[in-house]
C-alpha cells in the first residue's frame, strides 16, 4: 500500500472528506508510533484542526445531540496534541518556549478557561520576566481550577501551590517596577506622598524564589518520589553513579534515557509511554488502560502491542534487561513493569499531566 505521506512532509486538509481525515488519522498515528516521521506532530495538529472546523460547521447547521457531541470529541483530541506535544512542534525532540507559547495560546482559542494552559503560560512569562502577564495568567489558572470539570486539565496540588507562589513573586515583582518608576516622578505633594519601603519585599520574593527552584523537579523513583531542582537533576542524569539503573529525564530541551554510561535522546511519544509504564499504580497496564491513559485516540489495539514492543526493542538496544512483561493472568493483553532494574524518572513540575 503506498503511503499518503510518501515523498511529502505537510499535507494539506482543507479539501478532503471527514472519511478521508480520519483515514489520514490512523496512518500519522501509525507513523508516529514507529518513529518513522518527524513531521506528524505538525501535521496531527493540522489535520485536528481541520477536523474540528468540519465537524463544528456541520454541527452548526444540523444542531444534532451526536454531531455536537464529534465537535467536544475532536476538540478533545486538538486540546490534547497542543498541550502535550506543542512544545516539540518544530523539531521532534528538542522543546522550544517559543512553539509552546504558539501552541498553548492557540489553545485558549478552543478552550479559553483551561487551567493548565494559563498555569504554564504563567510560567514561561514568569522565566522571561514578564512579570505583568505572569500576574494574570496565574490569576486566571487559579480561578479557571475550580471551574474545570475535566481532570486532564486540572492542576495538580503542588502545582496548584506553585501557582500561588508564582503568582505572589509575579506580583511583587510588578509592585517593585512600579515603585522604581515612582521614584522617578516628580512629588506633587511633598507633604503626603512617601517612598515605600520596598526592602522586605525582596525577603519574600528571594524565599519564595529558593523554594520554587529548589522543588522545580519531581523525581520518581521505584521506592516513592521526591522534589528537587534542575541542577540536581542534570547531576543526576550526567554523573550517576549507581550501575543499572535506568534513568528517564524530560530536561528542558529534551526527552532523555540512560542506563549505565550510554545516553541518548529518545523521541516524545517513547519516553510518555514508558513514564506510564514505570509510574503505573496497578500490577498491569490493560491496552484499554493504554488507550484512555496515554493518548485518548482511537486506534487499533494491534497498534499499541506494536508500540510497546518498540520500546522494549529500545529499551534493549541500551542494554536494559527485560523489564516489560506481558500479564499472562489477565484474560485482556496487559503488560507491567516488573521492577527487575531500579529507575529513576524525573520532570519539571510544570510538566506533569497527572
Amino acid at each position: 500500500m503506498r503511503s499518503l505521506f510518501e515523498g511529502t512532509v505537510f499535507m494539506r486538509y482543507s479539501n478532503k472528506t471527514m472519511e478521508e481525515l480520519e483515514d489520514i488519522e490512523v496512518e500519522l498515528l501509525e507513523m508516529e508510533y514507529n518513529g518513522e516521521h518527524h513531521a506528524v506532530n505538525y501535521n496531527l495538529i493540522q489535520l485536528y484542526e481541520s477536523m474540528y472546523k468540519s465537524v463544528r460547521k456541520r454541527a452548526q447547521h444540523t444542531r444534532d445531540h451526536e454531531d455536537l457531541g464529534a465537535v467536544d470529541y475532536v476538540k478533545h483530541k486538538l486540546v490534547n496534541r497542543l498541550i502535550k506535544y506543542g512544545t516539540y512542534l518544530k523539531i521532534g525532540t528538542e522543546k522550544s518556549d517559543y512553539d509552546a507559547k504558539k501552541t498553548l495560546k492557540k489553545v485558549l482559542t478552543f478552550d479559553a478557561k483551561n487551567p493548565i494552559v494559563h498555569y504554564r503560560l504563567g510560567f514561561i512569562a514568569y522565566k522571561e520576566n514578564v512579570f505583568h502577564d505572569a500576574c494574570l495568567y496565574f490569576k486566571q489558572a487559579i480561578e479557571f481550577q475550580e471551574l474545570e470539570q475535566s481532570h486532564n486539565w486540572q492542576l495538580n496540588d503542588l502545582q496548584l501551590h506553585r501557582a500561588h507562589l508564582y503568582l505572589v513573586n509575579s506580583s511583587l515583582f510588578v509592585a517593585h517596577e512600579a515603585n522604581e518608576k515612582l521614584k522617578k516622578l516628580p512629588l506633587l505633594e511633598e507633604t503626603t506622598m512617601k517612598q515605600y519601603e520596598i526592602s522586605p519585599l525582596y525577603n519574600v520574593i528571594n524565599e519564595n524564589d529558593t523554594y520554587l527552584k529548589s522543588h522545580a523537579f519531581v523525581k520518581f523513583m521505584n521506592e516513592g518520589e521526591e522534589h528537587c531542582s534542575k541542577e540536581e537533576c542534570d547531576n543526576l542524569y550526567e554523573l550517576d553513579s549507581i550501575d543499572n539503573r535506568l534513568i528517564l529525564y524530560f530536561s528542558d530541551r529534551e526527552c532523555g534515557l540512560r542506563y549505565n554510561m550510554k545516553r541518548e535522546i529518545v523521541n516524545p511519544s517513547d519516553a510518555y509511554l514508558l513514564k506510564d509504564m514505570l509510574r503505573s499504580k496497578k500490577s498491569s497496564l490493560l491496552v484499554d488502560d493504554l488507550l484512555e491513559h496515554f493518548t485518548k485516540d482511537i486506534v487499533s489495539k494491534n497498534t499499541f502491542i506494536k508500540r510497546i514492543s518498540r520500546l522494549r526493542k529500545l529499551l534493549k538496544q541500551f542494554g536494559v534487561p527485560e523489564v516489560i512483561e506481558n500479564d499472562r493472568s489477565s484474560e485482556q493483553t496487559a503488560y507491567f513493569y516488573n521492577g527487575a532494574v531500579p529507575f529513576v524518572m524525573m520532570e519539571r513540575v510544570e510538566d506533569a499531566l497527572d
